[in-house]
């Protein structure tokens, strides 16, 4: 409270109080003003990091799948010569499917679609 000796004091005394609150009002906004910019701001790094991190998991899996489909091709290219060094014909030497403990069997082959990226 103003201690005032005079009207004009007393004007003086309300109107440094009303710059106070105007002072206070003006630094609410800008501290909420400045804290939304944050947040989107943190926002944009944590998306940024989600998009990285998908990006990542993507090329693992493609690797992963070229992996596989080479390791595929590799077997059968042994399994053919071996059918050719030997007297026992090649169909007989397919005694497993190198993809079935992936899931994949002659009945559902046809429904799904590989790719290595």
């Amino acid at each position: 409270m103003c201690s005032t000796k005079s009207v004009s004091e007393y004007c003086l005394c309300i109107e440094h109080k009303r710059q106070k609150q105007s002072h206070n009002i003006f630094l609410n906004l800008f501290g909420q003003l400045l804290m939304r910019q944050m947040d989107q701001a943190l926002a944009r790094q944590l998306l940024s990091l989600r998009h990285e991190i998908q990006d990542t998991r993507l090329r693992w899996s493609c690797e992963d799948h070229k992996t596989l489909v080479e390791d595929i091709r590799i077997e059968l290219e042994e399994l053919q010569y071996l059918g050719e060094i030997t007297d026992v014909p090649v169909h007989l030497l397919e005694f497993h499917n190198p993809l079935k403990h992936w899931g994949v069997t002659k009945l559902n082959i046809h429904n799904k679609r590989f790719s290595t990226c």
